[in-house]
């Protein structure tokens, strides 16, 4: 029998605004931002996560990274789950971490890799709304400070783009907020509890995405030169206070770094992975100059906000704010970010969301300060006007969520899946199919045909030297243990893939075609493959010596014979038998 809910439903309702009231009352902006939050994150599943496509280039990269580690957990493989967070450099492993529970617990969603994204939201909104409130200082300014500091994360443009996406940035965002908020504390109240976790948070931040750690870290050092007083001996009173806790802080962070950089050639594959690669427009013209300042639109999403933040960017500029350490560390990360982002020569638009906490609480201290200055009658002309400009701004950004649009390399996926082979067989492809290969990968794991043992685009230059020149001189029984671990593919069952081109920026250790019969022999060594599947592009610029006749007399080098040939959307897809 049906059941009439709609007087619960009317009854909550009633209700709720004497709870908000309440929490209000009792120091309840933390609550808000947390029921506004959670709304949020509910729109873009709605709107944007469930009917995204499938993963693309790094999002299925992060998806198999932390797949990999999920069957490590499953297996109770602790020496594999270390082995396979320490091999992570281009991409750390701090992303890879968070996934890993979730997919070992229920399997290999899509859905999932893409909402941890979205869970870091809110907690970045909540980090946020604690640390604006103390920025803001206590009373009406502070609750006030607390929610627009939300608000500000919350509603920000580029973190809506970025938040159903199976990228680094929210979870780093998650941290670096956090970061700046204890930063903030130890300078106002510094405790050894507070400087071990600042330490612990930026070495995670780090491991996260390195440049948002480098970041965090330089805007800490020099607003620790101003809050410790460093060139004034003997240090004025409290300021010695200060200088233990930064000085405990810093040897956390050191320690922790010690650990990851324990074995010395990470160090040389960290810079290289920082160094800048060349995409958009040239960092030399006047377009590339402009690039990112013009970017800072989008990153609000409307000129509401940017306007609120430049405005709050500008007064904190004055001389008697800029003895506040506090604020003196938001405008060193802003002045960080801004001349990292102008030198470099990556022009991509999601490289500028480290400015949105550091816009916010910007914003939170100086309305903040605002409030505090002036009588009741302003003050109530302050409130409405910011909440104004505030409901514009959410009228603005929200209706325009949407997934982002699929481009048509992604929508080959369910064309190439349906024509490989059902049972134990080898796929073999190059890095510039239209196809992402990390994204091909995923679908045959996340359907079961592919082990990520087998998983080609998992294929690193970092563990074939370590294979080659370091894995040799260890002593056992380290030496079988980890040769276990760096030699797991092609696995034991399904389907295994293979890219030339991989692994990158490793030109003596790319497979190409020439090595291609010696490693198809070393592969059926390890385990019989029946059958393989070729999909090249109709024309490779990378790779133009890899044409179907040349992958033929490969083939039949290794011991395989054609047996059919067929033109998919762009893609020759050859069938071989062995």
């Amino acid at each position: 029998m049906a059941r009439d809910v709609s007087g619960g439903y009317q009854l909550a309702f009633a209700t709720l605004p004497g709870g908000v009231s309440k929490m209000v009352a009792q120091g309840g902006p933390v609550g808000i931002a947390l029921l506004a939050a959670v709304a949020v994150a509910l729109l873009l599943v709605e709107c944007a996560l469930v009917p995204a496509g499938p993963l693309g280039w790094d999002e299925g990269y992060h998806a198999l990274w932390g797949l990999r580690l999920a069957v490590d957990l499953r297996a109770g493989d602790l020496l594999g789950l270390l082995y396979d967070s320490y091999r992570q450099v281009y991409w750390p492993p701090g992303y890879s971490w968070l996934v890993a529970v979730p997919l070992a617990l229920f399997g290999p969603l899509t859905e999932l890799v893409r909402g941890v994204g979205l869970v870091a939201l809110v907690a970045t909104s909540l980090v946020a709304a604690r640390a604006g409130q103390d920025l803001a200082g206590p009373g009406l300014a502070g609750k006030v400070g607390s929610l627009v500091a939300a608000a500000s994360v919350l509603l920000a443009g580029g973190v809506l783009a970025l938040a159903p996406q199976a990228m680094l940035e929210l979870p780093a965002l998650f941290w670096l907020t956090l970061g700046l908020w204890l930063a903030a504390r130890l300078a106002s109240a510094p405790t050894a509890r507070t400087a071990l976790a600042l330490g612990v948070v930026i070495a995670l931040t780090f491991l996260t995405k390195q440049n948002y750690g480098v970041l965090l870290g330089l805007a800490v050092a020099v607003s620790s030169l101003g809050a410790g007083a460093w060139w004034r001996w003997p240090p004025p009173p409290g300021a010695a206070a200060v200088r233990r806790a930064q000085l405990l802080a810093a040897g956390v962070l050191a320690i922790l770094l010690l650990v990851w950089f324990a074995y010395p050639p990470k160090v040389v594959q960290t810079l290289q992975s920082l160094r800048n690669t060349p995409w958009g427009p040239d960092a030399a013209s006047l377009e590339g100059f402009l690039f990112y300042p013009r970017t800072t639109l989008w990153l609000a999403g409307s000129w509401l906000l940017l306007g609120l933040w430049l405005a709050a960017l500008s007064t904190a500029l004055r001389p008697a704010a800029l003895r506040d350490s506090r604020i003196l560390l938001l405008l060193a990360f802003v002045g960080w970010q801004m001349l990292f982002a102008q030198l470099s020569a990556t022009k991509i638009d999601r490289h500028l969301l480290p400015l949105v906490p550091a816009g916010a609480l910007l914003l939170a201290t100086q309305i903040g300060w605002l409030l505090k200055r002036l009588a009741p009658p302003g003050r109530w002309l302050a409130l409405g006007t910011l909440l104004a400009l505030g409901g514009g701004h959410a009228a603005l950004v929200l209706p325009a969520v949407a997934p982002p649009a699929v481009p048509a390399d992604r929508q080959l996926t369910a064309a190439v899946l349906a024509r490989l082979p059902a049972g134990p067989g080898l796929v073999i492809s190059t890095i510039d199919l239209l196809l992402p290969v990390s994204s091909l990968d995923w679908e045959l794991a996340r359907t079961g045909r592919l082990s990520i043992d087998g998983a080609g685009a998992l294929t690193y230059a970092s563990e074939q030297r370590f294979t080659a020149g370091t894995l040799p001189r260890l002593p056992e029984p380290w030496r079988g243990l980890l040769a276990r671990l760096a030699t797991r593919w092609p696995g034991e069952q399904g389907l295994a893939t293979l890219y030339l081109g991989l692994p990158l920026d490793a030109p003596e250790l790319e497979l190409r075609l020439a090595s291609l019969p010696e490693r198809l022999a070393a592969a059926n060594a390890r385990r019989p493959f029946p059958q393989a599947v070729i999909i090249l592009p109709a024309a490779s610029p990378r790779f133009p010596e890899v044409t179907p006749e040349a992958v033929r007399a490969a083939l039949e080098a290794a011991g395989y014979r054609q047996t059919e040939q067929e033109a998919v959307a762009g893609l020759t897809v050859l069938q071989f038998r062995r």
